[in-house]
């Protein structure tokens, strides 16, 4: 696994959650729409990693709206790389979204290496985790 897969592995498990829960709390035992899961995955996933003393602007010179920007370019490129059903049925939507986020973690990680901070903290991923 590499830097940007473990890190994105916490935050894309919290991510998961957010997107999933209120959809099968309000609609037990059906499937998510795509559509819907993307558009909640991509907001979830931009708090959780371009906000203020978050990953992102804690650990990469950029600012918030260029973090924003290489995160949904990145998923973008993940989506098409990992198509999905029309509706996702929520014991699916887990897994699916940690394929996306694992994906999403390297394309960052391949647009933006030269920007990444040389403290221990940003360089090591189990130092960033156990925050």
């Amino acid at each position: 696994m590499n830097f940007y897969s473990a890190f994105f592995f916490r935050g894309v498990l919290l991510t998961v959650v957010l997107t999933v829960a209120p959809w099968a709390l309000a609609n037990p035992s059906s499937s998510i729409p795509k559509a819907q899961f993307r558009q909640q995955f991509e907001v979830n996933l931009l708090k959780g990693f371009c906000e203020e003393s978050k990953f992102a602007s804690e650990c990469f010179d950029m600012d918030t709206q260029t973090c924003k920007a290489n995160v949904k370019s990145s998923l973008v490129k993940c989506f098409s790389q990992n198509p999905s059903l029309e509706n996702i049925p929520q014991d699916k939507a887990a897994d699916y979204g940690i394929k996306l986020g694992r994906c999403v973690g390297k394309n960052f990680e391949m647009r933006n290496k030269s920007k990444l901070r040389k403290t221990n903290e940003c360089q090591n991923p189990l130092e960033w985790l156990g925050k």
